[in-house]
């Protein structure tokens, strides 16, 4: 269905997974050509943006203005992920030019997350979402998880030495790295890999001065992890933890590359219980609050996942639906 398909694909760099889905869509003969959300890398950009600092919507749209000039001049597809930083007129614009094209936006952030983006839904044919409760409360929005990468498929968890009761990768933000101290001091006797990652020491230094009097003992890293230390370490790990954002619903993609290397999982959200993930009894949703003791958990036999619920998560499974609209089984 995609061969020969032109499509403009406008996603936010994050982690490599655009790139990733990008690729995916070229493999199925499509051709693509991709457009970074963000109209600025800086740090400093992104708070503005994400606040919706005043003039940052004119400022999005000029630089916008200046990338399409270059595009071509017909699109089968106009795939946007997120769209935070393309304004309301800088759709019109796509509008006005592509009248044919079909428009279809992934939301792989909350809602309440995004300012604004409720004032672009009139502009898309399609809108998916990774968030059950928000497509639960617009009926416009179709439940689609996130996805794992095709590098995951490759592993042999059985060749793969375990070197960590639990490991923990992630971004620092909103309270992670306290439920992590407290999750660490009720199961001190555990060898957990932990990688907490600081998009700028700017933006940490800020936040040790209003956590001072807690100081944290979890040193931080301004390095990404790449897909291949993320796979080593997953693999060597018996349980992986997952705390997410509180104002999302959405399975997280740790928590699906988990799912996808055969490993028990620990996470906050509660909203897992309703997915086809949990119920094997290789899940434990932990409270965000009251972090509890794991070792029974950890010790508990591991009951392999069905594996035509795993091969729905994967990235051809998501691509196909988002494009051919196939149903998860």
């Amino acid at each position: 269905m995609l061969k020969n398909k032109n499509i403009l694909f406008i996603a936010p760099s994050f982690f490599g997974y655009e790139i990733e889905i990008k690729n995916h869509l070229v493999q199925k003969g499509a051709i693509v050509d991709y457009l970074d959300d963000r109209m600025n890398k800086s740090v400093i950009y992104k708070i503005l943006n994400r606040v919706k600092f005043p003039f940052i919507d004119l400022f999005n749209s000029i630089m916008f203005n200046k990338k399409i000039k270059f595009l071509k001049e017909d699109y089968d597809y106009i795939f946007i992920i997120k769209c935070e930083s393309v304004s309301i007129k800088s759709l019109k614009k796509l509008h006005d030019k592509y009248v044919t094209s079909v428009f279809i936006l992934y939301l792989w952030d909350s809602i309440s997350n995004v300012r604004g983006i409720e004032n672009k839904f009139s502009y898309f044919d399609r809108i998916y979402s990774f968030d059950i409760t928000n497509c639960k409360s617009y009926p416009l929005i179709t439940y689609r998880p996130l996805f794992f990468s095709n590098k995951f498929m490759t592993v042999n968890n059985h060749e793969t030495k375990i070197l960590y009761d639990a490991s923990f990768i992630g971004t620092d933000h909103g309270d992670r790295k306290k439920i992590i101290e407290m999750l660490l001091k009720k199961n001190s006797d555990l060898n957990v890999f932990i990688y907490m990652y600081s998009p700028s020491k700017a933006i940490s230094f800020v936040k040790r001065l209003f956590r001072f009097k807690n100081m944290s003992l979890i040193s931080l890293n301004y390095s990404k992890m790449s897909f291949s230390e993320i796979i080593d370490i997953i693999s060597k790990s018996n349980v992986v933890i997952d705390i997410h954002n509180k104002n999302q619903d959405g399975l997280t993609m740790r928590t699906i590359e988990a799912f996808a290397l055969n490993k028990k999982i620990i996470t906050t959200n509660k909203s897992i219980v309703y997915t086809d993930i949990y119920g094997t009894g290789n899940v434990l949703v932990m409270d965000r609050y009251k972090p509890q003791e794991i070792r029974e958990f950890l010790d508990k036999k591991f009951l392999p996942y069905n594996e035509a619920i795993k091969s729905n998560y994967s990235i051809s499974s998501f691509i196909s639906f988002i494009f051919e609209e196939r149903e998860i089984l």
